[in-house]
């Protein structure tokens, strides 16, 4: 008997499907960078300790990969402060109102397009949840607002753990 395709390949298959009328030009390319980022967020989420609280920071320039840092949860037990159906209102998830004020409007916000302005006061202040781990997903673009915020608070405050080309995993300091 052949075992089950595990999630990862079931994953990766569905969304090279997906993308398949959008590439007629070139498929294959395509097809196999989806391929690439499965399998480098697959590996990722094996590295995440169990219980971990994880902030996924998205640089993805392609849009059908904007939802990606849910995937950080495959293989391990980890809050992944990550999934846009709380934040969309017609489905039956919602973010807890209770949460610290910048991060609740961070999870509510086309986190893409953001900057990130207020990640260093949050990490400063000690506020809970704490991120225990934040994961860079995709090519990091060092000019953007986002990587100009982002990057000093994970020198400051975290050290890495991971890196397989496509996820970097930091880890918060004790």
């Amino acid at each position: 008997d052949a075992p089950f395709p595990d999630r990862t390949f079931k994953s990766g298959l569905r969304q090279m499907i997906a993308l398949i009328p959008l590439t007629r030009n070139d498929p294959g390319a395509a097809i196999g960078r989806t391929a690439m980022a499965a399998l480098g967020l697959a590996e990722a989420s094996r590295a995440l300790p169990e219980g971990a609280t994880v902030l996924p920071i998205n640089f993805e320039p392609e849009w059908l990969r904007g939802h990606q840092g849910a995937e950080l949860g495959r293989y391990n037990t980890v809050h992944v402060l990550d999934n846009y159906e709380c934040s969309m209102g017609y489905f039956p998830l919602i973010w807890r109102k209770d949460l610290p004020s910048p991060l609740y409007w961070h999870l509510m916000t086309a986190t893409d397009r953001q900057c990130f302005e207020w990640l260093k006061d949050y990490v400063d202040a000690k506020e809970t949840p704490t991120m225990d781990q934040v994961a860079l997903i995709g090519p990091v673009d060092s000019a953007s607002c986002k990587a100009r915020n982002v990057l000093p608070v994970l020198a400051a405050h975290y050290q890495q753990i991971f890196d397989n080309g496509y996820v970097r995993v930091y880890s918060l300091k004790k």
